[in-house]
């Protein structure tokens, strides 16, 4: 599975909402194995703000996939 596939299976599961825009780039960069100050160094953002989207994003997923 790609980044594109796993964004696809989230979009469906997430719906009708699914992820914002930093959310996206997060779980992108995530996927690639970049750290969130790496992240953050890289796309501009305050680290401790990615850090939150971060944290905010994974309990967001497993919520949504406990409920599954």
């Amino acid at each position: 599975m790609d980044v594109e596939e796993a964004l696809a299976i989230l979009d469906k599961v997430l719906r009708p909402g699914g992820l914002s825009n930093i959310q996206e780039l997060v779980f992108r960069q995530a996927w690639q194995g970049q750290t969130y100050i790496e992240t953050a160094q890289h796309f501009g953002y305050d680290a401790d703000y990615v850090k939150d989207v971060g944290s905010r994003l994974w309990q967001l997923l497993s919520e949504a996939f406990r409920r599954r």
